[in-house]
């Protein structure tokens, strides 16, 4: 028996009486995404994980990478705009969308941003940006 199924007949167990319906089969996928997304990409890995590696190094001791387009694109801060109005608003959607609309998708975008994010802590351990 998979995980998701043993999680399925837990749910069932829990708030349907022991009975599968369609009602169980959605809140089991909802519940499943919000633990992937919420608690395990969101919390854990993109915010406790990714402080904690940001202590392991002094400040400024990360690599950096020298070269001619490097130097040749400015640094614009008020650029900070397109991650907080776009960027963001953008990814908390696709999240939301995936967790309950397109609810069993949500499963294959959950895992790939816990596995993306559980590569991206591994390499940051390693070589310090």
């Amino acid at each position: 028996m998979g995980l998701h199924a043993r999680f399925q007949a837990a749910i069932e167990k829990v708030f349907f009486k022991g009975k599968s319906s369609r009602n169980s089969v959605y809140l089991t996928y909802v519940i499943g995404n919000v633990i992937l997304m919420l608690l395990l990409f969101y919390l854990l890995l993109n915010t406790f994980a990714y402080d904690w590696t940001g202590q392991l190094y002094p400040v400024g001791s990360g690599f950096r990478l020298q070269t001619g387009l490097d130097t040749a694109i400015p640094f614009v801060p008020q650029m900070v705009i397109f991650y907080l109005y776009l960027f963001y608003p953008f990814v908390i959607l696709t999240m939301l969308y995936f967790a309950f609309v397109d609810y069993r998708k949500g499963y294959a975008l959950g895992w790939s941003l816990v596995a993306i994010n559980g590569i991206a802590i591994l390499i940051y351990i390693v070589f310090p940006v």
